[in-house]
């Protein structure tokens, strides 16, 4: 398996256990267990970004300061990072309030701010979507397996 396709299993991986995990709220264990999947894929591809190949890695996900500062249209490649690193942090804190929330005796904040971050995710998600279909169809279009594009 190439980097690549490795890259675009992680993505299709979160991308369907998030969803599902999302869809499912409501339906205790099922939620919980597809919930833990989707934690372990988020902390796959973190590992990943951190011992993987470079072009993979955290700075991928996170854009530096000075470009945030120099953007200066929507192409610009720190809107994708601005809006890949708000997804990872949703995302993560979900994943982490989520396993608390889970427990026994849980405060009840816990599950509010994982409904939150939840929430947060799946708009995000929806708001990444929108901007690759806009502004990056190709790449989209790839991570979608729908192109011979390597």
């Amino acid at each position: 398996m190439t980097v690549q396709q490795k890259h675009r299993s992680f993505h299709a991986a979160l991308a369907i256990t998030s969803v599902l995990a999302f869809a499912t709220g409501e339906l205790g264990g099922v939620h919980n267990w597809i919930g833990y999947a989707a934690a372990a894929v988020l902390a796959g591809r973190l590992l990943w970004a951190i011992v993987g190949p470079r072009q993979f890695g955290i700075a991928r996900l996170f854009p530096a300061a000075g470009e945030l500062a120099a953007v200066d249209g929507l192409r610009n490649p720190a809107v994708s990072r601005a809006i890949l690193a708000c997804i990872v942090v949703a995302l993560a804190v979900s994943a982490v309030t989520g396993v608390m929330a889970s427990r026994p005796g849980a405060a009840g904040w816990i599950g509010g701010l994982h409904e939150g971050a939840s929430n947060a995710a799946i708009t995000l998600a929806v708001v990444h979507a929108g901007y690759i279909l806009i502004f990056k169809r190709p790449l989209g279009r790839y991570m979608l397996f729908w192109s011979g594009r390597e």
